[in-house]
This record gives structure tokens, sequence and C-alpha cells, in this order.
């Protein structure tokens, strides 16, 4: 069955890459991820959501563990979703505190931090589990080396020259984003 499965996922993915690469809008452009200086960012930043998943699940089941397994905190679903609470924070938070972050160490170096904070967080956890602080420091620590990754890969993803070529869309400035949305609605322009 666990085969099957697998094989079916490869399958899966085969078909969707085929059709991204042939669509004329694709939801991913992959011609622009693989391109060296973009993949690795995009690999780091599906490393960091699999580790945050992973710390999530981990995180909830844990929080809810009875406390006669020798382990757990015996907490409710609520108590579990409250310990969630922080990587939620750091993720809305690390947004605005990522530019200048990227700024001062370059996109390499800030994406290399983040990761080296999500693999340190994880093995930190694995000796210091026992205190209600540790869970939430983790999942802070979580969240602010998922959130580095994705900044730095949405930087360097939008970072692009040339918008009009086609496999070299990269992502929307705000700029034409607003001048897309300005015409459509036939605004005027500000300035």
């Amino acid at each position: 069955m666990t085969i099957g499965v697998l094989i079916f996922s490869v399958l899966a993915f085969n078909a969707w890459v085929r059709w991204e690469v042939h669509t004329k809008v694709p939801l991913i452009d992959l011609r622009v991820v693989e391109r060296r200086e973009i993949w690795p960012a995009f690999g780091a930043v599906g490393i960091a959501a699999v580790l945050g998943s992973a710390a999530s699940l981990t995180i909830s089941n844990y929080v809810q563990t009875p406390k006669t397994f020798g382990y757990g905190f015996g907490g409710t679903v609520l108590d579990a979703g409250l310990y969630l609470i922080p990587v939620g924070i750091a993720i809305a938070l690390g947004g605005s505190i990522m530019a200048p972050v990227i700024r001062v160490l370059g996109q390499r170096r800030a994406s290399a931090q983040g990761g080296v904070v999500a693999a340190a967080t994880f093995f930190w956890f694995a000796g210091n589990h026992d205190q209600p602080w540790q869970c939430v420091l983790m999942m802070v620590l979580v969240g602010v080396s998922s959130r580095t990754l994705t900044a730095t890969k949405d930087s360097r993803f939008g970072r692009e020259p040339s918008w009009d070529l086609p496999g070299k869309s990269g992502q929307l400035s705000l700029q034409k984003a607003l001048r897309l949305l300005r015409n459509s609605w036939k605004l005027p322009n500000p300035g």
C-alpha cells in the first residue's frame, strides 16, 4: 500500500510538472524555479515548510499527551492551539523585520542562518522539552526560521529584472501590481 501511494505521488507530481510547463498561466512558473539562483531558495523553503508542519504536529500532540505516559502536559485541544500562537506571531511580525536583516546580511547569509536556526531548534528541542516555556520558545524559533527562509526566497524570486520574458516572470513588483489594479478599475493616477 505505501509503495503504491509513493508511486502514485511520483506520477501525479510528474503530471503536474508537465501541466505547469505547458500551460499559458502557470500556478508556479517552473522555468523560473529551475534557474540556479532560484531553486536552492525554493528547496530551503520546502524543507522549512516540512519542519514547520512537523513542529506543529509535535507540539500539539505533545501538549495533549497525558502525563501518565511519562511525558506530555495533559492539555486540551485549546491548550495545544495556544502553544501554536507564537509561531503565527513570529511569522506575522517577521515580515517587517526581515527586509533590513536581508539588506545587512545578504540573501545567502540570511537564508543560511534561517536554516541553521531551524536545525538548531530541533536538535535543542530533542533534549529540552519538559517545560512549557521550552515548547513556546521552539515555536517562536520555528516561526523565525520559516519567515527568514520565506523572505529570502521572496526577495531572490522577486528581483528578476525582466518581467515580460516568457519563463522569466518572477513575482510582480508591488508597483506593477498596483498599476494593474489601477488600470483594471480605471482609477486616477495618484501622482
